[in-house]
């Protein structure tokens, strides 16, 4: 009697919005779908929960000094101000990358001036206030 095995492997790819192709198998690409994940999940509680509607929200946003900084990834507007900027990080980062993250958002916190600011990734958020100019982590 003659055993034949097969093998079976799927590969999904995802594309967004700017048509760029996302392969599930690569460590980099992965790292990407986490974020992205992370700011779906963020979103779709803004936009449930928190009164907010698409047109207060930009994603991916650029100002005049994000050459340097990068763009901030959510930012949500309240009276035409921005209220809340949002960076989000892979599920499992680094503590490094924990910390440039943080210190690019407290960059773009002063620039922006928006009355919150949200380092979230996985199932973790570190929001911090800024009040008079100064920026504080909230709950400490």
């Amino acid at each position: 009697m003659q055993q034949i095995i097969t093998q079976k492997q799927f590969f999904f790819f995802i594309a967004d919005e700017s048509d760029t192709l996302y392969n599930s198998s690569t460590k980099n690409q992965n790292n990407r779908l986490e974020r992205e994940e992370t700011k779906a999940k963020f979103l779709v509680d803004l936009l449930e929960n928190h009164g907010y509607e698409m047109k207060d929200i930009k994603i991916d946003f650029e100002g005049p000094k994000y050459e340097i900084l990068g763009s901030v990834d959510l930012v949500a507007f309240k009276n035409d101000k921005p209220f809340l900027i949002a960076q989000f990080l892979r599920d499992k980062p680094s503590l490094t990358e924990i910390a440039l993250s943080r210190d690019a958002l407290h960059e773009k916190m002063k620039d922006l001036k928006p009355q919150y600011g949200i380092l979230a990734w996985a199932h973790k958020k570190e929001t911090f206030s800024f009040i008079n100019g100064k920026i504080r982590k909230k709950g400490v």
